[in-house]
């Protein structure tokens, strides 16, 4: 049982990962960044998106996504 239960919380972080990444690329820097995914996203508030912004924004972020894309 133990097994099922690491596979699934190690499912959830991949789709966690997966959905702050679809965020980033279409909300933040995409073609959609006009929009609030809050509108779309019932379970994301405003406090929480512009949070998430700021973090995507920062130089520290840029510096790891630049760095993963040239390995």
């Amino acid at each position: 049982m133990e097994t099922l239960k690491a596979k699934v919380l190690s499912d959830v972080g991949v789709k966690f990962r997966q959905f702050k990444s679809k965020l980033t690329t279409n909300f933040i820097y995409g073609e959609r960044k006009e929009e609030n995914p809050c509108t779309k996203y019932a379970s994301l508030d405003e406090e929480t998106w512009q949070q998430f912004v700021q973090i995507q924004k920062t130089e520290k972020w840029q510096v790891n996504i630049t760095c993963y894309f040239w390995i």
